[in-house]
């Protein structure tokens, strides 16, 4: 599906074109960013507050607002930070910002409109989860570094006082200060520190904890971390004497818990739509009480209380405020949102069609009400929204040909007029059952739908009348992608390894002419310029794979001929989630997963960028981690989109990639793709 038209796409982004990342190798850094959309996006991951002013974690950004009317709060500043905050604490001006593995960003927030990264630690094994700061002092959960403390008087220049390693089986997750005493949480095993004498920490003793999560109360401590299936605990000790700390009591919180804070004799758990609200003085009777209760819109990742408002940082729907004057009756009182997850996009003549859905949390799937939005993404411009028409179902897929948008979802698809983007109108719909759709293509005003399955492989519906739609063709088979050029169509054979190859000049009666055999299962097709690009279907589950792009000739159709191949090397567990080409490279989404020293598996999504200028010697150039959960890929003359999740399109200058072909001056072709 691709170069007629593209899309993919089930719970990430989808991207489709007209026209046509895991080891990097060779020129690092040729893709230059060229803009984003929406912007800024989400989601909202770590959030602190001080004198009105939040400072919270917009993913690569720390988002400075003024929350004094909480019902609308205003951003005052933004500046990029190289990873998500895990953590955020503010000394006076100064906000520390704890990332994944670039330790902690030191920001100047002086002036508000314009934060500054003045400094930056980052210990040995890169990593810091949790942050608290005492006096002049920072201290540090720092993954396998354990306890960390820094002399931050001069923010630009912060040193070690001391450290301390947690215990041989744990790490330091999160890290809370108290009265010379720290208190650091590693998921197994919860240590307490005495940090009087900063640049000597000494272990006093130690207690069996889950807690990644900690908050200090009044002569208490609480910690939020894993319990049973698919569920937190959050253990109340008694901390009157530190050196004899003891587990009193326990309450199982549903579902996952990322966050704690103590305010005013009460307690407030973040967990995933909802922030529990406990009343301090009776924990012994948590489990026969009515909790406060509320809900967010999005996935609580954390929670801090001020007075008598709690900030929310609620993942896809941004900073979120909540009254908590009357805290066993949580209100929400407003926010700053971002956008909702989208789910498919494709690009026509700097053009994007887009959808996106209700999004409320990582273990979560997009949900209706949707929409679908026309979006400008010409070469140097931002991009902009044209127009938007509601949906009512997920869109998984869509494509465009001429003034005609086809969006499909599992059981259905929607014909809609674009001819003035910036009021799109559905003009027929249709809907079957007992299958869910798998692709999409469109050619010469007709659609073609893979499904899953093995009896309905490929249907053709005429669209030349599109209010009209009818069904006039079909292919038996088990299919998993489908391009269209020129009258032909190669659908990718679940069954066979390899592709067919079909005439579809009458489309109402395809006709196989030949087939290309691939040495492996393949998973998706793309084809221009008289070459098809094939991807390794690599099986769900898989953690120690490989995987190859196939080019094949296709000069002769009814034979191609395998000329070339490129294998992604340098990542564990890799997998192809979509592909797109054009101007002399390819784009592959990608998945592969990063195993810790304990063994715990790390998900990490991005983009490779091949060169295959020379398509019988593919090379590698680059891989860029992406910013969320990347799911498709598409590429246009000038740029190349990368379809990411909750994190929204991100758009990319290709232009300094070694093989990249520079596009003539754009023509718009009788089938609505561009082309020189």
């Amino acid at each position: 599906m691709k170069r007629g038209t593209r899309t993919i796409c089930r719970f990430g982004l989808i991207v489709v074109v007209l026209a046509g990342f895991g080891a990097p190798v060779g020129a690092d850094d040729c893709l230059e960013p060229a803009g984003r959309w929406p912007d800024p996006f989400g989601p909202a991951t770590a959030v602190a507050v001080s004198d009105n002013i939040a400072y919270y974690g917009l993913d690569r950004m720390l988002v400075v607002a003024d929350v004094s009317d909480p019902t609308s709060p205003i951003e005052l500043g933004v500046v990029e930070i190289p990873e998500r905050a895990q953590d955020i604490a503010v000394l006076e001006e100064v906000v520390y910002v704890a990332t994944y593995s670039n330790g902690i960003r030191i920001i100047d927030a002086s002036d508000p409109s314009t934060p500054v990264e003045v400094g930056e630690y980052i210990p040995p094994h890169g990593r810091v989860y949790g942050i608290d700061v005492e006096g002049r002092y920072v201290y540090l959960a720092a993954d396998l570094d354990g306890l960390i403390v820094l002399d931050a008087r001069v923010p630009s220049a912060p040193f070690k006082m001391g450290s301390i390693g947690i215990h041989s089986s744990v790490v330091g997750y999160d890290v809370a200060v108290s009265r010379g005493i720290a208190y650091v949480a590693g998921g197994a095993w919860l240590q307490v520190v005495g940090v009087a004498y900063p640049a000597s920490p000494q272990r006093i003793t130690g207690v069996r904890s889950y807690a990644n999560h900690l908050a200090i109360g009044d002569g208490t401590l609480y910690g939020l971390g894993r319990g049973g299936s698919y569920e937190a605990m959050l253990q109340v000790f008694d901390i009157h004497d530190p050196a004899r700390i003891r587990e009193i009591t326990s309450y199982s919180v549903r579902p996952a818990g990322y966050g704690v804070a103590y305010s005013d004799g009460h307690v407030y758990v973040a967990s995933e739509q909802t922030v529990t609200v406990l009343p301090a003085d009776s924990p012994y009777a948590w489990a026969s009480i009515t909790p406060g209760l509320y809900a967010t819109t999005g996935n609580a990742m954390g929670v801090v209380v001020s007075e008598d408002r709690a900030y929310v940082a609620a993942g896809s729907a941004g900073l979120q405020v909540v009254d908590v004057s009357a805290p066993m009756e949580p209100l929400g009182l407003g926010g700053a949102p971002t956008s909702g997850a989208s789910t498919a996009v494709v690009v026509s003549e700097a053009r994007a069609y887009s959808a996106d859905c209700t999004y409320r949390g990582r273990h979560t799937q997009p949900q209706p009400p949707c929409t679908f939005r026309a979006i400008d993404v010409k070469l140097g411009t931002e991009p902009t929204e044209l127009g938007s028409l509601e949906l009512s179902e997920i869109p998984v897929e869509i494509a465009v040909s001429e003034d005609l948008a086809v969006v499909l979802s599992d059981d259905s698809y929607r014909v809609i007029d674009v001819s003035d983007p910036g009021g799109p109108v559905e003009v027929a719909a249709e809907r079957w059952g007992g299958q869910t759709a798998n692709g999409l293509a469109m050619a010469r005003n007709h659609a073609f739908i893979v499904m899953a399955g093995y009896t309905n492989g490929l249907l053709v519906a005429d669209l030349s009348s599109p209010t009209s739609p009818a069904w006039v063709g079909i292919v038996h088979g088990a299919f998993s992608d489908v391009a269209v050029e020129n009258d032909i169509a190669f659908v990718v054979d679940l069954q066979q390894a390899g592709f067919r190859v079909l005439d579809v000049s009458d489309p109402a009666a395809p006709v196989e002419i030949g087939f290309g055999e691939t040495p492996e299962p393949a998973g998706q097709v793309v084809v221009t310029d008289g070459f098809a690009y094939v991807t390794e279907l690599v099986p769900s589950g898989w953690t120690n794979s490989d995987p190859d792009l196939w080019i094949f000739d296709l000069a002769d159709p009814t034979a191609p001929i395998l000329v070339g191949t490129y294998q992604a090397t340098g990542s564990w567990g890799e997998s192809f989630l979509d592909l797109d080409v054009a101007g002399g490279l390819a784009y592959l989404a990608v998945f592969w997963q990063e195993s810790s020293v304990a063994s715990v598996l790390y998900p990490h999504w991005g983009m490779r960028v091949v060169d295959v200028s020379d398509p019988t010697s593919p090379v590698g150039l680059e891989y860029l981690e992406s910013v969320g959960i990347a799911g498709r890929v598409a590429a246009y003359p000038g740029r190349a989109i990368l379809a990411d999740g909750w994190a929204g399109l991100e758009l990319f200058d290709p232009s300094n990639c070694p093989g990249y072909v520079p596009p003539p001056s754009l023509v718009r072709s009788s089938t609505g793709r561009v082309v020189p």
